[in-house]
């Protein structure tokens, strides 16, 4: 389908990040990071805008980044050696 296609020309496009998360440290960013990482195997590239209401927790809880999907013969070419 169509994200397929999306996914695929980001992917393809061999740069340091597929895509760009926003988030919040609430459920559902950290869902829609989940899903790009885990499930579509995106490098995922985060951003959180400090308006003053985030918790002082955030950065601690948000900051360390989540391992790499175990490599795969789709995801294999795309992933940079560290």
């Amino acid at each position: 389908g169509e994200l397929e296609r999306i996914l695929g020309w980001a992917k393809a496009q061999r740069r340091p990040y597929d895509c760009l998360v926003p988030l919040s440290g609430g459920k559902d960013s950290t869902y829609a990071l989940y899903l790009c990482a885990r499930v579509y195997g995106l490098k995922c590239a985060c951003v959180t805008f400090d308006n003053a209401y985030l918790s002082p927790t955030l950065g601690r809880t948000s900051a360390a980044p989540l391992p790499p999907p175990a490599p795969s013969t789709s995801t294999m070419a795309s992933t940079t050696p560290s």
